[in-house]
């Protein structure tokens, strides 16, 4: 049979019409010939939610939990089913299967019951009945059942079968020898009815014939270890030890090798529990002690694969991922987990074929299709990985890791609104999930509202209180609300909790030189210097610092070394060129800046320099700089002097040139007078001041920006802060509950700084 065929077909109808009920009902039964019952399970479930009234869909759902062994979903899926089709018997019949499965006899003895009351005709009912009787224990109730079934079905090999097992244990030797015979005239080959023959014979005293049977289950399967034993104690008892003994031998063969499967099994579980306990290690020595024991235990290589994946071992861990899923290439968790690792190494093609293997094995695993999605995303496949995330949602709603992709890849499209609820609806799932938190905070702040990405972190920072990291994002999401104290606050925990750390004394120092407090930067920002001589940042903002304090002999010297970490980096170069020319060395001056804008070919500062700096000199290159300036100029729609000044000023406070921003947008409100720019001038002046602490002068500014411009967003914004920093500091500043900064929060909604909410990338 071409099952392959088969279901690309079914598949192909389903592409044209994803509504065709039947098609999901014969793909699950072509699947279900090939043993997938997890995928028949997504199917059949596809097929009853298009009809939910139709009872044969869901009788051959509860079938394929029953093959699938899950019991419990089988037993509630039919039970929905006879809530809406109270008589039907062949539920009812699916029911005590699956009370069977659940080894509860006398629940499938009821369920029988009850479907043979419905349906008197059916004997396959009356034998699972006498079937179930005899495994509680009740082998009178059984007989009746069993004798009436084999009188009907006189010819079935089970009937008989459970006739005689039945007989033995009530004692009914002669009845279940003939029942036992006529069974194994049906399968003349069966294990089981030769051994349970061979038992009966030697109650009666047939020893020979005994032996003949017992000989016979043995070469039916010799791996049956009991078969061994009672033949062995038979012919010790006719022959004596000397004949017994080579049977004997093999009964102790295979029950070593069932001791050596019991000792992988409890020492699984010992180094499971090891797992759990946080002992990576010594689950590690543990399961590998098992693989002696048991070597092709898939969920055993499987095991160990996730182990060493939290030590951090890649090569061992594919190894044993390869192993399990080569044993038991139905093994979901494994191809996932492999998929993952392929993924994470950037072997795009062999995670796709994993994650597909195991979505072909089971469409319903959550983390292959939230993976796969994933993958997809980083490749640029949007589309296919957003229906990926939603079908993982609508399998599983209480998905997190769906529900969070899904709001990255909604972010990163710029559809925010989407983004948000999706994060939101992660974060009721998981609501300690750092992870989650951290996507929100990020999301919040893209759009510009602080307060709301400030509270989000300050959970993280209380959900991690030993995360150095969580304290660090804490404080700059606090000073860009200019909660300094506050800030610096979370930076000395950060600190506290990692004082090697280069980056915490980073932080420390940036932020104190945004305040002006240059010692104590200096002396934070030399420490990350130390600790992190391969920080261009450190080393930058050191020289920042020397510039302030005018030494610029050392500010060179540290720039140069940020150069040498980060060759590419036009401020460090445009800053190069202003101490030279302080110092008096043009020709120095005017080679950095040169090199800034090989950098960033439209730098403001460096353009503007060059061209000042060349327009009295003969140099060939002074007339190209002027041109570039003003073709900078032209595509910016910079208009004028004012213009230039205020894009010089915005470049050097990107740069963190706070006393260059500030005397630009000076010099530009100057150039200005009582222009029509002259509110934004204030206005950007007034952040400035607000972003270096000087809260008291960028209140000034702000509000005359807004007496002359009620409608500047920024001004409001930045004023609305400043009243949250009084209103605060008068309630131990940040220790106040979030929601009294929610003043702050209704204007932070109108701003939508466009950027990344992740350092997830796709």
């Amino acid at each position: 049979r071409n099952y392959n065929s088969a279901e690309e077909e079914f598949k192909a109808a389903l592409t044209l019409n994803p509504q065709f009920d039947l098609a999901y009902f014969n793909l699950a039964h072509v699947l279900g010939a090939q043993k997938k019952y997890s995928a028949v399970i997504f199917y059949l479930k596809e097929a009853v939610a298009l009809a939910p009234r139709e009872p044969v869909y869901r009788l051959a759902l509860g079938k394929a939990y029953i093959a699938n062994e899950n019991f419990d979903a089988a037993i509630r899926s039919l039970q929905e089913l006879l809530s809406i089709f109270p008589d039907s018997a062949d539920a009812y019949f699916l029911l005590g299967d699956a009370h069977l499965g659940q080894v509860n006899p006398e629940m499938a003895a009821e369920n029988y019951r009850q479907a043979l009351n419905l349906d008197p005709k059916n004997d396959s009912a009356r034998l699972r009945l006498g079937q179930a009787l005899a495994t509680g224990g009740n082998s009178a109730g059984a007989v009746t059942f069993l004798r009436d079934y084999t009188l009907r079905q006189p010819d079935d090999f089970q009937g008989l079968y459970w006739l005689g097992h039945a007989y033995r244990d009530l004692n009914e030797f002669l009845e279940a020898r003939e029942a036992f015979e006529r069974a194994a005239r049906i399968r003349p080959f069966n294990y089981a009815v030769h051994y349970e023959l061979g038992l009966v014979l030697e109650r009666l005293g047939f020893f020979q014939q005994a032996r003949e049977h017992l000989e016979f289950a043995v070469r039916c399967d010799p791996q049956k270890s009991q078969a061994h034993f009672e033949l062995s104690k038979l012919l010790r008892r006719l022959e004596g030890t000397r004949e017994a003994d080579p049977e004997f031998q093999e009964f102790l063969k295979l029950e070593a090798k069932d001791r050596a499967k019991k000792t992988a099994d409890a020492l699984h579980a010992r180094a499971t529990a090891a797992v759990k306990q946080g002992n990576v290690a010594r689950a590690i020595g543990v399961y590998r002690e098992a693989l002696r024991f048991a070597p092709s235990d898939a969920q055993l290589h499987y095991d160990l694969a996730l182990a060493l994946a939290e030590r951090g071992d890649l090569s061992d861990q594919e190894f044993h991922l390869r192993q399990a899923v080569t044993i038991d290439p139905n093994l979901v968790a494994a191809r996932h987990q492999l998929g993952a690792l392929y993924m994470n190494e950037g072997k795009a093609s062999e995670a796709e074929e994993e994650f597909r293997a195991a979505l072909s094995t089971d469409p319903q695993y959550i983390e292959a299709q939230v993976d796969l999605g994933v993958l997809y995303a980083k490749e640029g496949k949007r589309t296919e990985a957003e229906q990926l995330f939603r079908k993982a949602i609508e399998n599983e709603p209480k998905s997190a890791a769906a529900h969070t992709d899904l709001g990255l890849l909604l972010a990163n499209q710029e559809h925010y609104v989407e983004a948000e609820q999706e994060l939101q609806q992660a974060i009721q799932i998981a609501p300690d999930d750092p992870k989650v938190l951290g996507l929100l905070a990020g999301l919040q702040s893209s759009l510009g509202r602080l307060v709301e990405s400030s509270c989000t972190l300050k959970r993280l920072a209380q959900l991690q209180p030993s995360s150095p990291q969580a304290h660090i994002e804490l404080s700059i999401a606090l000073a860009a609300l200019y909660f300094y104290p506050e800030a610096l606050e979370e930076l000395s925990e950060a600190g506290r909790l990692d004082p090697c750390s280069g980056l915490v004394r980073l932080y420390i120092g940036r932020t104190l030189y945004d305040l002006g407090r240059n010692g104590e930067a200096r002396r934070n920002l030399r420490a990350a210097c130390e600790l992190s001589p391969k920080e261009a940042a450190a080393w930058y903002l050191l020289a920042l610092v020397e510039r302030q304090a005018r030494d610029l002999p050392l500010s060179i010297k540290y720039l140069e070394q940020a150069l040498s970490l980060e060759p590419r980096n036009a401020d460090a170069q445009f800053l190069l060129g202003q101490n030279w020319s302080e110092l008096g060395n043009a020709e120095k001056a005017i080679a950095h800046w040169k090199a800034a804008l090989q950098a960033s070919q439209d730098q403001w500062r460096s353009l503007y320099n060059l061209a000042q700096a060349l327009a009295s000199s003969r140099d060939p290159d002074a007339r190209r700089y002027q041109d570039h300036l003003q073709d900078v100029e032209l595509r910016h729609h910079v208009p004028d002097r004012t213009g230039l000044l205020v894009q010089m000023a915005q470049e050097a406070a990107a740069a963190r040139d706070w006393s260059e921003a500030i005397a630009r947008y000076k010099e530009a409100l100057r150039e200005c007078g009582h222009c029509r720019t002259a509110p934004e001038l204030r206005s950007g002046l007034g952040i400035i001041y607000c972003r270096t602490g000087r809260l008291l002068s960028g209140e000034h500014e702000l509000r005359v920006a807004l007496q002359s411009r009620p409608d500047d967003t920024e001004a409001s914004e930045g004023l609305h802060r400043i009243q949250a920093v009084r209103k605060n500091a008068s309630k131990n500043g940040w220790r106040a509950p979030c929601r009294r900064l929610g003043a702050a929060a209704k204007t932070d909604r109108t701003s939508a700084r466009r950027g990344s909410t992740s350092s997830r990338e796709y």
